[in-house]
């Protein structure tokens, strides 16, 4: 059975519209996914798509930004603030 969601958009406080929508289960994803697997040779293929940066400067790109946001939320947590654990 399709769930049904309901919602509305506001505009400055007034209700600028409603929206109803029915959504079927099966194409629920999990909100934890163990393990991601993906195949870039079917869009070299079907989309001629090259990447731009080596796998190594991918994973150097992501390590700088975690980094980055391990320092900043440091930084929130000495200055009394709250932050997200994202290593739950």
């Amino acid at each position: 059975m399709d769930q049904v969601q309901s919602g509305q958009c506001r505009k400055r406080g007034q209700i600028y519209f409603n929206s109803t929508v029915e959504i079927a289960p099966r194409y629920f994803r999990p909100t934890e996914v163990e393990f991601l697997l993906g195949d870039l040779g079917k869009a070299k293929i079907r989309l001629g798509w090259q990447s731009e940066i080596s796998f190594a400067e991918l994973v150097k790109v992501m390590v700088r930004e975690d980094l980055r946001e391990a320092q900043r939320d440091q930084l929130c947590k000495a200055e009394g603030f709250k932050t997200f654990n994202n290593f739950e």
